[in-house]
């Protein structure tokens, strides 16, 4: 399935997601913000924050979806501790595509990752032992 038509599909979810957060982030960031709580607050606290996460998650992937690959590389780990994608230290959370063996699927994939950390930085979620140098990389603009 071609993503560019997914996230045509999605086009009318994103659109009632961000009118949702336009007409209640605030009072739902307000609530959140509330220090002290009752019980039962504190549980309307931990859903409401997983709606905020899911409707900005389905609003930046909708978005993602369509970004065409701007740039195709090379990571390098520097002296300095930081990665580098074609000379260029990525900032924290820059996303960023890299191409890697997956063990489960016992194949080379592409997979969707961001820098984490704060001395030494990493790809969440392909664990910090990972050796990013080498690995071939892209991104999406």
């Amino acid at each position: 399935m071609e993503l560019k038509q997914v996230s045509e599909e999605m086009k009318k979810l994103k659109e009632t997601g961000e009118a949702f957060l336009r007409d209640n982030e605030e009072k739902l960031v307000d609530f959140l913000r509330k220090e002290e709580m009752t019980a039962e607050e504190c549980l309307q606290k931990e859903i409401l924050f997983e709606l905020l996460d899911h409707i900005h998650g389905i609003c930046h992937v909708a978005e993602y979806m369509k970004k065409e690959i701007v740039k195709e590389g090379v990571l390098v780990r520097n002296s300095a501790g930081e990665i580098t994608f074609d000379g260029e230290v990525l900032p924290i959370v820059r996303e960023i595509e890299v191409y890697i063996h997956d063990e489960d699927l016992k194949q080379e994939i592409w997979t969707k990752t961001f820098v984490g950390g704060v001395k030494e930085k990493y790809l969440v979620g392909l664990g910090k032992d990972l050796d990013v140098t080498g690995l071939k990389a892209r991104m999406r603009g």
